[in-house]
């Protein structure tokens, strides 16, 4: 019984926890990349959807003024859109963050917890 607390506890200590970091790392690669956050970032003013008008090659100013408009307006729905996206993913990144050193915490403490409930319960029983 002593060597299977033992063995146990140099599980949960040594490979269990690096198993438990290592995805917890995978974890936040993922939605590092799901995010797409440096490329949102480069691409940060780009048209939306890549709507655009383009230029006709005659001299009508109201016409340039008209595609320049709009473009301008493409360009700052894309960056809104992109804004909001990068701002969710980071949100989401902290708190998924947040949360797995809640559970790395909650894992170190959980054979102790155990072996306190074991202790509390053999002591009622006596």
């Amino acid at each position: 019984m002593l060597d299977f607390i033992y063995s146990y506890t140099y599980w949960h200590y040594t490979s269990a926890v690096k198993a438990l970091l290592f995805h917890a790392r995978n974890f936040v690669v993922f939605l590092w990349t799901f995010f797409a956050i440096p490329g949102l970032l480069a691409t940060l003013l780009s048209p939306w959807q890549r709507l655009q008008e383009s230029y006709d090659s005659g001299f009508d100013i109201k016409e340039k003024l008209a595609t320049f408009i709009v473009n301008s307006l493409m360009r700052l729905v894309g960056g809104f859109v992109r804004i909001v996206m990068i701002l969710f993913g980071a949100a989401v990144l902290v708190l998924s963050m947040i949360l797995l050193l809640l559970v790395t915490v909650i894992w170190f403490l959980l054979p102790a917890v155990f072996g306190i409930l074991i202790v509390v319960m053999l002591n009622t029983l006596l």
